[in-house]
């Protein structure tokens, strides 16, 4: 077994905000279930959100979150097959430079197959939506709708037959590819599809809540975190969002921190949403780009200390994030997402399965649609009642607990 002084090494690939809090959650329990030394590789623009929290870091490299996040919004593969080459050869420098004795890595398979070939523990932290169990919805992902002519409502009901488990499989070939031709190429293990590359780990966190995310058939290795939620305020976060106490309704805004979520939309939903006579709170998300726009009942930050703000909110219109539509959640918001990627898709789903909130893919965006939806969900008292509900489930922490008593059982059995 590894000498006990070597260290947990934590990979945060941080190409998003929600790749940057699910590692320094996990880390955070690590040190409290453990006396683990822990050493967070991260890339350098996010090495300070765990330096903050007293963590040890060294840099690593990872592929440009534009591109990244470009290839989702159009339903490509998250990485090219150079891009994984260059992840085996980095991450096999990085195993033998620190020499670690649990490896717990968020959304870096190279790094948990290189890993385990090599005799480490592993944890690996994912969605249950990349769990090969995952039962994808009928409801088709703005990414794979296709062309505009064609109704949206046509393809979903293309999707329940025979043609959509064939185009089903076709793009889970395509996506997959990439992965099995670099495992090839370093000697690896073939695995049969991505959420098989997505969901590998001795211990497989699924940062998700069985109720939003279920997943029927559970490996021994699989565990639900519950919701993840994070206390701590970004540099720069802003807190000076105003709350009077009026009676009309306040509604969230947020576009991601990403450039896949066009922003050219919101000029004239603020405009339709202000004659309405409701607040306006818009987050830019670090985003660069402006709205030409001033109005008493608007308000324009870049980022906002949502875990005061949701308090005081009635609406979120989301850009579709899994750790976005948690908060709401977490707080008994309702949710109108308006979800590009695939991931954002499937967890916008459950706001409809769950009546908590809707969905309206941004292909299908129209002022009027979106205007209906933000009425039924501000007047419907059921769907309040459901949030009220579904709040307390989520916050009495007992998965949760479960996930942290999972990982203390296999740090004791590892280190």
């Amino acid at each position: 077994m590894t000498p006990p002084h070597n260290p947990v090494l934590i990979f945060s690939e941080g190409i998003s905000f929600c790749h940057v809090v699910r590692p320094l959650i996990i880390a955070h329990w690590i040190r409290e279930l453990s006396d683990a030394q822990v050493l967070v590789a991260a890339p350098t623009n996010r090495r300070s959100y765990f330096e903050k929290d007293g963590f040890k870091t060294i840099s690593i490299r990872t592929a440009d979150p534009v591109r990244i996040y470009s290839r989702l919004a159009r339903g490509s593969t998250l990485y090219r097959t150079a891009e994984l080459n260059q992840y085996y050869r980095d991450d096999r420098e990085l195993l033998i430079k620190t020499r670690p004795s649990v490896v717990v890595a968020d959304f870096r398979f190279p790094l948990l197959q290189l890993a385990a070939q090599a005799g480490i523990p592993t944890i690996g932290i994912t969605s249950a939506s990349c769990h090969p169990e995952f039962q994808i919805p009928n409801s088709v992902a703005n990414c794979f709708l296709g062309p505009s002519f064609i109704p949206s409502g046509l393809v979903d009901g293309l999707n329940e037959t025979w043609f959509g488990r064939v185009a089903r499989e076709r793009v889970m070939r395509s996506i997959s590819r990439p992965y099995q031709a670099s495992s090839r190429a370093n000697g690896l293990p073939v695995l049969g599809s991505f959420f098989e590359y997505a969901s590998q780990g001795d211990l497989c966190l699924l940062s998700d809540h069985p109720t939003v995310m279920p997943v029927k058939n559970l490996r021994r290795e699989d565990c639900y975190t519950g919701v993840l939620t994070w206390n701590q305020n970004r540099e720069h976060q802003d807190t000076s969002f105003s709350y009077d106490g009026s009676n009309c309704k306040r509604i969230y805004i947020t576009v991601g921190t990403q450039e896949s979520m066009a922003t050219d939309f919101l000029p004239e939903v603020i405009d339709a949403l202000l004659k309405e006579g409701h607040y306006i709170i818009v987050s830019k998300g670090g985003r660069n780009f402006q709205i030409p726009r001033t109005h008493e009942c608007l308000e324009v930050h870049d980022f906002l200390d949502e875990n005061a703000l949701l308090t005081t909110i009635d609406l979120w219109i989301s850009h579709g994030s899994a750790m976005s539509i948690y908060n709401g959640l977490y707080y008994g918001v309702p949710i109108i997402s308006l979800p590009v990627q695939a991931d954002q898709h499937f967890h916008s789903v459950a706001l409809l399965r769950l009546g908590v909130g809707d969905l309206l893919r941004p292909r299908d965006l129209r002022i009027e649609t979106l205007l209906e939806k933000v009425k039924h969900v501000l007047t419907d008292a059921e769907t309040r009642t459901r949030c009220n509900s579904l709040r307390k489930e989520l916050t009495n922490g007992y998965i949760t607990e479960q996930a942290r008593q999972r990982l203390s059982e296999f740090l004791k059995e590892a280190i």
